[in-house]
Formats: structure tokens, C-alpha cells, sequence
């Protein structure tokens, strides 16, 4: 069975660090975490910004980036959930385990980052949905999802099994083996200092040994399955075509920061939505590449919010405050001043946002993704559950089914945002962020002290709370 937020078997294994957008190298912007990328200019620019930052932010950067916690080397911390709970913090504890020799297949990985997501965490903690299953462990379940890691060892016959390294471009010397010190992608139980990974084939070999020092292993974690979903979602499933006016609802988010840049990339006209002018802002600096300057003399500020900036390739950014008591309007008057109704839109709040966003979907031809429904998660205590509308079930049952539907109108609402085209996407992702077309903003949680139980839920509740960038 699949997840609908990884679409991949999640790996039965023992896992990694729960900081919330930490790791080496991150340069700061506003509230969220503007990584670097791998280019010259970038690091030395990263540097300038390290440099300008305050004494606390650089006793983040580097409390974040460090993962002894103290304990003996052969020991280590692993958040885990001995039976489901209502939520994730009533669920998760820390176990402190004694590392183990791979044997096998078997891969021992040294995690770096982890991603958070705070609706899987909570359903998969609750039992529900595509977690059922973990109502059936005694012995309890693994938390955390994706996360970036280095190879500290290799089981017997691990060293002749290829890792996904060739299909997503990162096949450094021809063969897709892994060598003691490769840095890779993972998904499976993440919130842990050490992961077990059962075989190099569920591994994506990022960076060679060495080469921990010029990866930033947030942006690995985030581009892993947030930046992947985005080109599957967009260019695959929707077929996102030039010059579309694309909405995308909590554009600074996880995901919604890359869909709004693939959208850019190929000159749509853009209404993001975000819900403080922080995340605006920060979100801006983040496009700031596909961006045509800002004319000085230009003064369309409402609210805190500046508007409208043009882009390159023909397109446009304009930005919607979502905890405006006028945002319907507002979203209907941004896509009227872009053209029409919107072509495409990338949907992830649900409740009174799906709402309006049918209502502005153009019927001919409009494609709606249900990338999730964060307003009508058990965490909410003001829920609004979407209802069947224009013939469109609720958010709910279309993203756990992975179900397509066409609105009583013609348009299409696309519940299966994944496709079949995973490694296809996940590679162009990652392809355009070693390019630099392709930023990652990573969310500041600051420095979160307690063991990394503690940890992992300070992370998943910010992240619920709506309170991240990036």
C-alpha cells in the first residue's frame, strides 16, 4: 500500500533527527531558512549572510547542525510511539537504543535532517487512514517520514545492490553502489539519530563520500517529497502549460513554496496565498530569480501586503493574506486582474479555502490538486469539513483514495497528485535544484532543547500551529 504524502512503501526502519529545517548551511531570510545552493556564487553569498547574522542565529545554525547529544557512540536516541493516541504528542517517546551492525542487505544510516509534516505524523499516530496498520503493533511503530543521511555502514552484501542513485541522476561514478560516507535520501522513520535502511534499493545516493560539506541536507530532505510532489502534481498530472493563472493556497509552506517557483518557471501568472506578511515576504526573497525588479515608485500595499510583482517569461506573482476576513474577494479580484478563473490550482488547506477555490476554477479545462486539507485535521479546533460541491466528494475521501473526479461544471479535481511518474519527477527536481532553479526555503524552529521525542513534537505542533516558513 501507498501513502498518499510519499506514494512509496514506507521503509520498516529505525530512524533520524527531528530538527525542523536544520543542518549545515542555512542562510536566513526573514523568519524562514533561504538555503544555499550548490554554486560558487551561492556559497559565497551564504557566506556574507552568515556573516551578518546575529550571535543567536549562528548558535542555531550551528546547534542545529550537530547531532551528539551526549550519549555514549554506541547509543542512540529514537522518537517512537508505543501504541496510537490522539495525537502525536500523547503518542511519542523517546527510546534510547544500542546500535546495531548491518547485517545482509542492510544499510546503518547516521541521520543529518528530517522533514516534518505534521499531518502525516498526526494520522500515522492516530492509526488512521493508510495507518490502520499500526493499530495492529505491539511492539509500537517508528515516526518520521523522509530525512537526509550519511552511510556509516554496509551490510556483507549491501555493497554489490545498486541504490536508486542512477534513476534520479545522482549516480556519481556509474554504478549506484553506495560506499561508507555517501550522503542519500530516505523515507521511513526519520525522527531517529540512526535509521536502518533494509537495502540500498530503498535509497537515493545524493552525494559521494566527502561531499557532506557542499550538500545541504535540508534541502534533501524537503526536495525528497515536498519538491517532488510539486513537479508531479504540476507538470504530470495537471500539465501545467505557459501563461496559465495558477492559485496556490499556503504558498510558504513545505510544498507550496516549490509549486509556486515551478509555476513561475513557466511563466504562469500566480495568486499565493499566505497568512502573515512574513511568510509574504519571505516567500518573495525566495522567487526573487524568476522576479522582474520592483519599480520604487510602486505603491499596491493593503493590509501589510504588496500585491503584485511581474515576472519573467511573461508571467506575474500576486499575493492573497489567507486570515483576511476579505480573502474570497480578494483571490476573485487577483485571478481578474490575471485574466479569469484560475487553470490550475494547487490545493492544500481544504474546508471554506476548497470552497472558494472551486469557485473560481475555470470550468473549461481547470484542473483543481488536492494536496492536502490542513483546516479539517483532528488538531483543529474550529473545523470547517468540506461537503460534496458542483459534484466534488470531500477533500478528505479524494486524497486518501487517490480518487480523479470532473465537477458538475467539467473541471477536474485530481486527488491522485502523485501519478506514476514518480522517479521521473523526484529526478527533475532534484536536477533543478542542483541548478539553482529550484530554492528552498527551510523553516527557523530555533534551538529546540529536550531529547528528540521532545523535539519531534515541538516541530510537528509549530507545524500544525501554522506558525513555519518554508
Amino acid at each position: 500500500r501507498e501513502c498518499p504524502w510519499t506514494r512509496m512503501a514506507a521503509m520498516r526502519v529505525h530512524t533520524c533527527r527531528a530538527c525542523s529545517g536544520g543542518g549545515a548551511r542555512h542562510a536566513r531570510g526573514h523568519d524562514g531558512w533561504l538555503s544555499s545552493s550548490h554554486s560558487r556564487s551561492s556559497s559565497l553569498q551564504h557566506s556574507r549572510w552568515r556573516s551578518q547574522a546575529s550571535s543567536e542565529e549562528k548558535q542555531t545554525m550551528d546547534t542545529n547542525t550537530h547531532i551528539n547529544h551526549g550519549y555514549a557512540s554506541s547509543s542512540y536516541q529514537r522518537a517512537w510511539a508505543a501504541e496510537p493516541a490522539s495525537s502525536f504528542a500523547k503518542a511519542v517517546k523517546t527510546l534510547i537504543l544500542t546500535k546495531e551492525e548491518p547485517t545482509g542487505t542492510q544499510v546503518l544510516l547516521r541521520v543529518l535532517v528530517a522533514g516534518v509534516n505534521g499531518g502525516c505524523e498526526t494520522f500515522r499516530c492516530r492509526a488512521e487512514h493508510w495507518f490502520e496498520r499500526n493499530n495492529a503493533n505491539d511492539d509500537g511503530f517508528a515516526v518520521g517520514a523522509e530525512g537526509c543521511a550519511i552511510v556509516e555502514a554496509l551490510g556483507p552484501d549491501a555493497a554489490e545492490v545498486p541504490s536508486q542513485a542512477a534513476a534520479y541522476g545522482a549516480d556519481v561514478d556509474g554504478t549506484g553502489k553506495l560506499a561508507v560516507g555517501d550522503i542519500v535520501a530516505f523515507v521511513g522513520g526519520a525522527f531517529s539519530e540512526y535509521v536502518t535502511a533494509p537495502s540500498p534499493e530503498r535509497l537515493v545516493r545524493i552525494a559521494p563520500a566527502g561531499a557532506v560539506h557542499d550538500v545541504n541536507a535540508g534541502d534533501v530532505a524537503a526536495i525528497h517529497i515536498s519538491g517532488a510532489i510539486a513537479v508531479c502534481a504540476l507538470y504530470h498530472q495537471a500539465d501545467l502549460r505557459h501563461g496559465e493563472r495558477v492559485v496556490v493556497t499556503t504558498a510558504a509552506g513545505g510544498t507550496g513554496q516549490f509549486a509556486v517557483q515551478l509555476a513561475l518557471m513557466r511563466g504562469c501568472h500566480v495568486v499565493a496565498t499566505c497568512g502573515t506578511e512574513t511568510k509574504r515576504r519571505a516567500l518573495e526573497l525566495l522567487c526573487e530569480q524568476y522576479l522582474l525588479p520592483v519599480d520604487c515608485n510602486q505603491h499596491d500595499e493593503e493590509d501589510g501586503f504588496r500585491h503584485v510583482r511581474e515576472a519573467k517569461e511573461g508571467g506575474s506573482l500576486r499575493f492573497v493574506n489567507s486570515r483576511s476576513t476579505e480573502c474570497r474577494d480578494a483571490i476573485r479580484a487577483a485571478l481578474d486582474q490575471a485574466g479569469g478563473d484560475a487553470d490550475v490550482i494547487y490545493e492544500g488547506v481544504g474546508g471554506a479555502m476548497r470552497e472558494t477555490c472551486l469557485d473560481v476554477l475555470n470550468a473549461d479545462g481547470g484542473r483543481l490538486l488536492v494536496i492536502g486539507y490542513i483546516s479539517e485535521y483532528p488538531h483543529t479546533t474550529t473545523t470547517t469539513t468540506t461537503t460534496t460541491t458542483n459534484g466534488v466528494p470531500p477533500s478528505e475521501k479524494l486524497f486518501w483514495s487517490a480518487s480523479d473526479v470532473t465537477d458538475s461544471r467539467g473541471a477536474r479535481v485530481i486527488g491522485n497528485v502523485w501519478g506514476k511518474r514518480v522517479a521521473e519527477g523526484r529526478k527533475l527536481a532534484y536536477d533543478l535544484w542542483r541548478d539553482g532553479k529550484l530554492r528552498v526555503m527551510l523553516d527557523n524552529c530555533g534551538v529546540v532543547d529536550g531529547d528528540i521525542g521532545s523535539r519531534a513534537t515541538y516541530a510537528v505542533e509549530r507545524m500544525l500551529g501554522g506558525d513555519t516558513c518554508g
